[in-house]
């Protein structure tokens, strides 16, 4: 390594490390108030919650490296620029094309930590993490689960007002089950209900079925009433959204093509899986955008800097959240919406950098 190249990535590492770090701990926070509803219910197994926020604490990572390389970059050349040293480096025949390769080289070793990191670390940590979840769910006591929860499975639509567990059971209350079927559905409500062995015992309730004209036709009402529903509703209800961050890219991928082949929707895999590669190749474009944008912009006061690492992260945070959101709700094909902030801001950088290096 040439002595530009270790002096710029000395002047690097340390906005790299406060950047990450402060990052990473708003990050975990936010992952922490999220699942305060958990924590306080199940404070009596204090190290098993504990465990579970550890392992949470992998895959706020990645975001927090993208961080690190934004605020490394922007507030060390704010440092040399503010200092004049970038023109005594020019003044030296070092071009600013030189500089960028430089950074360049710091931003794809980023990428290449990232990219280990979330195939070996983050997919283990996310694994053991539902593990726990699934342990914690399992104690008697109040169940850490927001009221009014929805289910679908072949059969039935599900809505459940309330969750309790005793010692021996789980039991759903204020229960509206909808028979999923060519016309209208046939509507169960009932006052409560146990689940056992892939049968439903509900209690106290009616069923209400409808004419082709969506008109009532008859409606019985029932002390018990017994419905086999073969899918184990509990973990449904319990299982995490985002489960397939346990899986790597390449288990992704064959887990897409076996969906695939049986004709189910793979939409949502497919969305992670395209943010899975995309994900560690953001910091790398990121800084392809940034470099130019810190060598054009003047920067005469050392808070500079952090304005633009500031700016720079509040845009790749809500690219990120925007895309994921018109993902997930068919706004954008799994794809573009994955590889949305490399697009953005490989676009960016290659202006940029038409600009300045001309």
């Amino acid at each position: 390594m040439k002595v530009l190249d270790k002096y710029l990535f000395k002047e690097m590492v340390f906005p790299f490390l406060y950047g990450f770090l402060i990052i990473l701990i708003l990050v975990w926070g936010n992952i922490v108030y999220s699942y305060l509803n958990l924590i306080v219910s199940r404070i009596s197994e204090w190290y098993l919650v504990l465990n579970f926020l550890i392992c949470k604490l992998p895959s706020c990572v990645l975001i927090s490296l993208a961080a690190g390389g934004i605020f490394g970059v922007s507030i060390g050349l704010n440092r040399i620029i503010k200092d004049s040293e970038m023109v005594a480096l020019r003044s030296a025949g070092i071009t600013s094309g030189r500089i960028f390769l430089s950074l360049m080289i710091f931003g794809i070793f980023i990428t290449l930590v990232g990219y280990l990191f979330q195939e070996i670390i983050v997919v283990r940590a996310e694994d053991k993490s539902f593990n726990i979840l699934q342990t914690l769910y399992s104690i008697p006591g109040d169940i850490p689960i927001e009221p009014d929860v929805f289910v679908k499975t072949d059969q039935y639509s599900i809505y459940i007002n309330s969750i309790e567990r005793n010692t021996k059971e789980v039991i759903y209350h204020q229960v509206q089950l909808y028979r999923l079927n060519s016309g209208y559905p046939t509507i169960i409500n009932a006052k409560e209900a146990i689940e056992n062995n892939g049968y439903w015992f509900l209690k106290d309730g009616f069923c209400t079925s409808f004419n082709k004209d969506g008109s009532p036709n008859t409606v019985t009402t029932f002390k018990t009433l017994k419905l086999e529903i073969s899918s184990d509703i509990f973990s449904l209800i319990t299982a995490p959204i985002e489960e397939e961050k346990a899986l790597s890219s390449k288990q992704l991928y064959e887990e897409i093509k076996t969906r695939s082949k049986a004709g189910q929707n793979t939409r949502d895999l497919e969305l992670e899986y395209y943010f899975k590669l995309a994900f560690p190749l953001s910091t790398l474009f990121i800084l392809f955008c940034l470099i130019p944008l810190c060598l054009m912009i003047p920067m005469k006061n050392g808070a500079v800097g952090m304005v633009l690492g500031i700016i720079i992260f509040f845009i790749y945070w809500n690219i990120m959240w925007f895309s994921r959101i018109l993902g997930e709700t068919g706004g954008l094909p799994p794809a573009p919406a994955g590889f949305s902030i490399v697009i953005i801001f490989g676009i960016a950088g290659v202006i940029l950098s038409g600009i300045i290096y001309k």
